[in-house]
């Protein structure tokens, strides 16, 4: 690579795996993917430091709970690193919660960036301390990375601000400016009841999901609304919701739109849809608790660092 395309350069990122481990088919530890992973992120530039839980493999977990937490507090608390990753998602995030040490994490200022099953502790981390993090690339996402990806991790590392455009055929028109928070649907309906869910009040709520039908997102959503959530909230933010329709078996099946056809009808929120986020390699990267600033007109969608 050149200079030009070592954009972190400088820079010490330090890679947690408070969820699950890559495995193989077979079981056992994917090696292969691993070093391919990390390879990336220092062809990026990047000092990379590695946690323990990064090397273990326990039921396809990044080895047991008291690792995977005891790592990812250690990152954020005792490294000195520019950016913590999450090396992946998958499950087991919610597990650790009441594990970490959530004093010492408050008063730490490194970056988080992740996302899916890290959802848990990013919103655990709002509700708890207040603190800022990021929904962006896990590590396997910085092999052959894409330019916005590249872009929007850039923001998460403070060197150039957050904003985005994007079009969108069927969007809401919205102006709104509020906390954004979010992430992965189903971590965020999981959370719902709980000490770990942020009280977000007129915030600006972004969801994505990966492989869960309209009828569970729709069902989910409902839970967020039934439980009060989703009316506190001025605008929801779509994101990717890729397999969403995969279980339509005929024309007039329930689809994705039918769900967010009825949540818009039913909360009068708008529901500003083709935010590139989510399982895709292309990706934004969103901070969960910064104060921003949502425009949707004519299917021209911007969203920026409120002033």
């Amino acid at each position: 690579m050149t200079d030009s395309a070592r954009p972190f350069e400088g820079l010490t990122l330090a890679v947690a795996a408070p969820s699950r481990q890559w495995v193989t088919n077979e079981g056992g530890i994917d090696w292969a993917l691993r070093r391919r992973a990390f390879s990336a992120a220092e062809a990026l530039g990047f000092r990379v430091r590695e946690l323990e839980g990064t090397y273990l493999e326990e039921a396809r977990f990044a080895g047991p709970d008291a690792v995977r937490a005891g790592d990812l507090t250690c990152a954020l608390t005792e490294l000195d690193a520019d950016l913590v990753m999450a090396m992946r998602g998958g499950y087991g995030c919610g597990r650790i919660l009441d594990m970490l040490d959530w004093e010492r994490i408050g008063a730490a200022s490194t970056p988080f960036v992740g996302f899916s099953d890290v959802t848990a502790f990013e919103l655990a981390l709002l509700a708890r301390t207040g603190r800022t993090s990021w929904q962006g690339p896990t590590l396997r996402d910085l092999i052959d990375p894409d330019p916005l990806t590249i872009e929007g991790l850039l923001a998460v590392v403070g060197r150039r601000p957050f904003a985005s455009t994007w079009q969108s055929d069927d969007t809401d028109d919205a102006d709104a400016e509020g906390v954004l928070w979010g992430g992965n649907l189903a971590m965020i309906a999981s959370l719902a009841g709980t000490p770990w869910m942020p009280q977000v009040e007129n915030g600006i709520l972004f969801i994505e999901d990966v492989a869960e039908p309209a009828y569970r997102i729709e069902r989910m959503l409902l839970t967020l609304d039934m439980a009060g959530i989703l009316r506190r909230q001025q605008a929801v933010v779509v994101c990717d919701l890729q397999g969403a329709d995969r279980p339509a078996g005929w024309e007039g099946d329930f689809r994705l739109s039918h769900a967010l056809d009825f949540m818009r009808a039913r909360t009068g929120l708008p529901f500003v849809t083709g935010c590139p986020f989510g399982h895709l390699h292309r990706k934004l990267s969103l901070p969960v608790g910064m104060r921003v600033r949502l425009s949707s007109h004519e299917g021209r969608v911007s969203l920026e660092a409120a002033p």
